[in-house]
């Protein structure tokens, strides 16, 4: 064989020098293609001289990508040298200014050891005060909040009327897959917003503001006060949610349902806060509404007051709240008890150590006391004494098992 033979490794890097050579004024795409066209020539050189083979486009490719590779460093250099002449430069002049600010100072005092008139010293401004938060009573409101709607007013957005029916600081009522029904221990801002599709032929695609921390869709409500503090949306994690609460649904024309959202309380110190809603909950892309809800306006409310009636006093005329006391509360009932187990005739009191009770499913569980078993449900107590009632149906073969050997004859 002669060293004109086929090469491939040659070949290809003859083939990149010459797109190299094309792009040669384009350095970030002839830089690595002349760089890879070597590597491939060098080693198609020296499998050329082991085989006798393609000698000659070895050959080539390192001729031509080393035509490449001359403008490229002639283009670095001079790069390089303008940058370091420049630097250069600038510290230069950064010292003359330094001489020249020095030689005035120096005579400036000359001036006044030798008594020549000096300028009049300039009067001391006294410093502005700082302007208040935004969105405080004497501030002023940004883009955000310049067009805040009252809470207490329905508005539209695409075809749903939206309107906040009650919102307070208070307990939530919760419901989960493995207890029926319990009450948180700490104080939330609850929220409850009535949406009725207006439309007389259409039906209306509605996403919960509140959503899930894992959700896809991330189109949430958010809250913040006039400090620009964030209130946090209270995730309760998978299967619990508060008690009424809908995630999706299609709503028929002229129907509507109840959205609930649950933040963290706010600080002490704000007065104001801003729900914003975006519209593509509610089937109106691009649309976006802000709601002022003053503080003071939010009572503190027990779980489960109706949500169709608005919390505090109504608005007269005037649009001012009523004069005149509010009424008196209706007295509360006392917390539900589970049954005695003279009335049931079931279950023994077992008090005893904690343990983890799980589900059917298996995929959730809590820690609690088994307290009693009456009426189909079991009563556990947390480490946090709350008394929650799980139908027995609905916890795992071990649990009732274990509760078959417990609850007594």
């Amino acid at each position: 064989m002669n060293g004109s033979g086929s090469n491939s490794f040659a070949i290809a890097g003859f083939v990149l020098g010459c797109i190299a050579l094309v792009f040669v004024c384009v350095p970030f795409i002839s830089i690595p293609v002349m760089v890879l066209g070597f590597i491939l020539a060098i080693v198609g050189l020296i499998v050329g001289i082991q085989h006798n083979s393609g000698l000659g486009f070895a050959i080539a490719a390192l001729v031509i990508n080393g035509v490449v590779a001359i403008p490229l460093f002639l283009f670095g250099m001079a790069i390089g040298t303008a940058g370091i002449f420049g630097a250069a430069d600038a510290v230069r002049e950064a010292a003359e200014h330094a001489e020249e600010r020095d030689s005035g100072n120096g005579s400036s005092a000359d001036d006044a050891e030798n008594g020549a008139p000096q300028a009049p010293t300039p009067p001391v401004v006294p410093p502005q005060a700082s302007s208040p938060p935004v969105g405080s009573p004497t501030g002023t409101k940004d883009s955000r909040t310049s067009g805040a709607l009252p809470w207490r007013e329905p508005f539209q957005m695409g075809n749903a009327r939206l309107e906040i029916v009650s919102a307070r600081i208070g307990p939530v009522e919760l419901k989960g897959v493995m207890v029926d029904r319990y009450t948180t221990d700490k104080d939330y801002l609850e929220i409850r917003i009535r949406v009725t599709n207006t439309s007389t032929t259409k039906r209306l695609s509605f996403r919960s503001w509140q959503g899930r921390d894992l959700a896809v869709f991330d189109s949430f409500a958010s809250l913040r006060d006039e400090y620009d503090n964030v209130l946090r949306r209270i995730d309760f994690g998978l299967g619990t949610d508060p008690v009424g609460y809908v995630e999706s649904d299609l709503i028929n024309p002229g129907e509507s349902l109840i959205d609930i959202l649950v933040f963290e309380p706010p600080i002490p110190q704000a007065h104001t806060l801003f729900l914003k809603l975006p519209g593509a909950n509610v089937d109106a892309d691009g649309e976006e509404r802000t709601l002022r809800i003053p503080i003071a306006e939010l009572p503190t409310a027990s779980p489960g007051q109706p949500p169709d009636s608005p919390t505090g006093p109504a608005p007269d005329a005037s649009g001012t709240a009523d004069d005149h006391e509010p009424p008196a509360p209706p007295p509360q009932a006392p917390p539900a008890s589970p049954p005695s187990d003279e009335a049931t005739g079931t279950g023994q009191p077992s008090g005893g150590e904690y343990r983890t009770w799980t589900d059917a499913s298996g995929r959730f569980s809590i820690e609690a006391r088994f307290e009693k078993a009456a009426m189909g449900k079991v009563y556990l107590r947390t480490k946090e004494d709350q008394l929650i009632a799980v139908e027995v149906d609905k916890l795992s073969e071990v649990d009732r098992r274990w509760l078959e050997e417990h609850r007594g004859p």
